[in-house]
C-alpha cells in the first residue's frame, strides 16, 4: 500500500470497504489527500441492492468517522482529493 501511495496513486473508497474491518484498517493507512470515493458499483451491494449514488453520503459519514471530521469537512477534502486529480490529468 505504501507504494502505491508513494507513486502518487489515489485510493478510492466503496460501501463495502467502508462497512468492513479489513477495508476501514486499509483507509487508516492511507493519507487523507489520497482519497476518493465510488458513487456507484454494481458489483458492490449495499441494504441488499447494487450501490448507488445515493449511498455516497454513507461513505462520507464513516469517513469522517475515521478521520475525526465532521461530515462537511469530509466531503470538502474529497472535493479537493477529485479537484487535484483532475488538474493533474488536464
Amino acid at each position: 500500500m505504501e507504494q502505491i501511495i508513494a507513486k502518487g496513486h489515489y485510493i478510492s473508497v466503496n460501501t463495502a470497504m467502508i462497512n468492513s474491518q479489513r477495508g476501514r484498517k486499509v483507509i487508516k493507512n492511507v493519507p487523507v489527500d489520497r482519497v476518493l470515493t465510488e458513487t456507484d458499483g454494481p458489483y458492490v451491494g449495499f441494504k441488499g441492492r447494487p450501490v448507488l449514488p445515493s449511498d455516497l453520503a454513507n461513505v462520507l459519514v464513516r469517513l469522517g468517522m475515521i478521520w475525526k471530521l465532521s461530515y462537511e469537512e469530509t466531503e470538502r477534502q474529497i472535493n479537493i482529493n477529485f479537484l487535484r486529480l483532475i488538474s493533474v490529468l488536464k
